[in-house]
This record gives structure tokens, C-alpha cells and sequence, in this order.
């Protein structure tokens, strides 16, 4: 069995910087350690402050109450953090596949005419393996949102940009 190569902080923290769009998996997989590992290493020590742009866009979700099982796993979750990830870096950084799949997210969104709603009370089903999310048709008050506003979704104006559906030709490329 090969050796476990040994890294260090320093080493993560400059990838990172150097690739500020990279998650701690893209820098688990560059430097061939797990992303425990490299999670490990930015919370014991300084990590001057450094947040991956993948947490950084889960904090913009709008929602406090979201089990970790969800956001670990619920594709609808994966695809609305992908959202803000993308509107932040306009794709710079994203994995191929990511974009690829946020492109066909956006696609059926727009051709089922439908938005995503949140509730803490959706039961698993198909399409929402994990609940708590389900996709509902378009209604005038949902306007070119990609997010149903309800009692626990609440947007300030800004807010609201945010979660449009960007224009076609805004989407990642095919």
C-alpha cells in the first residue's frame, strides 16, 4: 500500500487561494488526501478567515432549519447551492459536471413552467428523496423566481435577484 501523503495547511490555503472557486473536495482530490482530511486541517489552526465558495453560497440559502441529511444529500438542495455558486462566479471554478447539471436544473425548471418549494413539512417522494423540497407549477405570483416565496421562504428585494431564473443565454454552456 502506498504511503498516505502528508500535507499541511499552508499547502491547502494556497491551493485555495490560487483557486479561490475550488470546494475542499477539488482540493481533497488535487492533493490525494479525503476531504476529511482537508477539512480537518482548515478547522484546527488559523485558516485566516477562509471559507470555500461552497459554504459561502449554502449560507445564502434562505433557510436556518434544513437537516444535515438534506443538505448532504437532497439533489434540489445540491442544485439551488450550485445556483448561487454559479450567480456569484458566473461557473469560474465549477466542476464540469456541476455545470452540467445546474444547465439541465434550469432547463426543466423552465420547460415544466415550474419553481421549487420549501417546507419543512414535504414528505420524501419521487423527485425529493429526502423531503422538505418539492417542485410545483408556475403561478403568477412566483413571477421568473426559481424559489416559491411561502411562510418559510422569505426574500428581502435583493434577495430576490438572486433566486431568478437567469435569461437562457446567461445559462452554463451545453
Amino acid at each position: 500500500m502506498p504511503p498516505k501523503p502528508v500535507i499541511t495547511r499552508t499547502q491547502i490555503l494556497e491551493l485555495m487561494i490560487r483557486n479561490p472557486q475550488m470546494s475542499q473536495a477539488d482540493v481533497a482530490r488535487a492533493l490525494g488526501v479525503s476531504r476529511a482530511v482537508v477539512n480537518y486541517h482548515l478547522k484546527h489552526g488559523s485558516t485566516e478567515g477562509y471559507t470555500d465558495p461552497a459554504t459561502k453560497a449554502a449560507a445564502r440559502l434562505p433557510w436556518d432549519d434544513v437537516p444535515g441529511e438534506v443538505k448532504r444529500n437532497s439533489e434540489p438542495y445540491r442544485r439551488l447551492r450550485d445556483h448561487v455558486l454559479y450567480m456569484d462566479t458566473g461557473g469560474a471554478g465549477m466542476a464540469p459536471e456541476r455545470l452540467r447539471r445546474l444547465r439541465q436544473w434550469y432547463e426543466m425548471l423552465a420547460d415544466r413552467n415550474e419553481v421549487l418549494e420549501y417546507s419543512p413539512g414535504i414528505e420524501p417522494h419521487h423527485g425529493s428523496k429526502y423531503g422538505h423540497f418539492a417542485y410545483r407549477n408556475r403561478g403568477r405570483q412566483d413571477r421568473d423566481l426559481i424559489l416559491r416565496i411561502n411562510e418559510y421562504t422569505k426574500l428581502s428585494k435583493a434577495e430576490k435577484e438572486l433566486w431568478r431564473l437567469p435569461d437562457r443565454e446567461l445559462w452554463p454552456a451545453a
